[in-house]
């Protein structure tokens, strides 16, 4: 709570600071000040309170997975260039809904591409969750040994 408080504190201070010279950039950068001091202050907490506490893991898998979206929204972002070539304007609200539909169904693929490809751990436990208790799957638990469930069917 004191780490949310903190981080809202400065998020909150800078905004008189960064709008007028920004405008809407300053408040962008107020919050990800805000965003970065929470992430510090909780880094702090957590690695004081764990004995067990891993840096390399939990680092390595960060950059990791912030290198992967980086990519992917900057793909989708030059991807909706090829919606532009099929019309030059964007008037309606399906025309902006169709655009922005298919950025984002590129970024999301790149990143599920890029995350099954490196092996990312998130990933692995997000598919496993999708296709055992979503899909209904439980033969493929018993396959997976480290599986808590193993033998639960």
């Amino acid at each position: 709570l004191l780490a949310a408080l903190f981080s809202e504190l400065i998020h909150l201070s800078l905004i008189p600071f960064l709008l007028p010279r920004f405008a809407v950039a300053g408040l962008a950068m107020a919050f990800s000040v805000g965003a970065i001091a929470n992430m510090l202050i909780l880094y702090y907490f957590l690695r004081q309170r764990m004995s067990a506490w891993r840096d390399r893991e939990i680092f390595s898998g960060v950059f990791q997975i912030t290198g992967i979206a980086l990519f992917a929204a900057i793909v989708a972002q030059y991807s909706k260039g090829i919606f532009a070539l099929t019309t030059n304007r964007l008037d309606t609200f399906l025309e902006v809904a169709v655009k922005l539909g298919v950025g984002t169904t590129i970024g999301v693929a790149i990143y599920i591409a890029l995350s099954a490809w490196l092996g990312l751990p998130e990933y692995l436990q997000i598919k496993r969750f999708i296709w055992c208790r979503i899909l209904r799957r439980p033969e493929t638990v018993a396959l997976v040994e480290d599986h808590p469930e193993r033998g639960d069917w």
